[in-house]
């Protein structure tokens, strides 16, 4: 007995499509064929954890957001994207010296924006690291020319 009938039109003929019944096995698991190796699991675990601090951040929990983006920093090291957003959140909470140490490793200007580059900038001037401040005074203005 079928649980299910399904009946379709196609060109003016009626198919019969029997559907699924109780005692009809289940679909079996998925088994990869390749097995992931370390750097593509630390990679969509990077991901994950990106997705985590972006909701964090949407929802005004820039902590648990600079938490979150730091981990992906962590996990893969090659994607500004993560490293850039933590900047924007450690700014944020205020979090300069921890903000400016992720700026420093490299972001992608563009993403930071100038402003946040430029109040990190300026928070090292005030340090007295005029070396690093000038790092980031000329990303900042690189950003402002692109937006022209």
């Amino acid at each position: 007995m079928f649980s299910a009938i399904i009946f379709a039109m196609t060109a003016g003929t009626l198919l019969v499509i029997p559907g699924v019944s109780e005692l009809d096995d289940l679909p079996a698991p998925f088994v990869a064929v390749k097995a992931r190796n370390e750097a593509e699991v630390d990679r969509i675990e990077a991901l994950a954890h990106f997705a985590a601090g972006r909701t964090f951040q949407q929802r005004g929990d820039f902590d648990q957001a600079v938490r979150q983006y730091a981990r992906a920093d962590r996990l893969d090291p090659e994607a500004t994207t993560a490293r850039s957003n933590l900047v924007a959140a450690a700014v944020q909470e205020k979090q300069f010296p921890l903000a400016v140490r992720y700026a420093l490793k490299g972001v992608d200007p563009q993403e930071v924006g100038n402003l946040y580059l430029g109040r990190l900038a300026i928070y090292l001037t005030e340090q007295g690291d005029l070396a690093h401040a000038i790092k980031l005074y000329e990303k900042a203005l690189a950003v402002s020319h692109a937006k022209g």
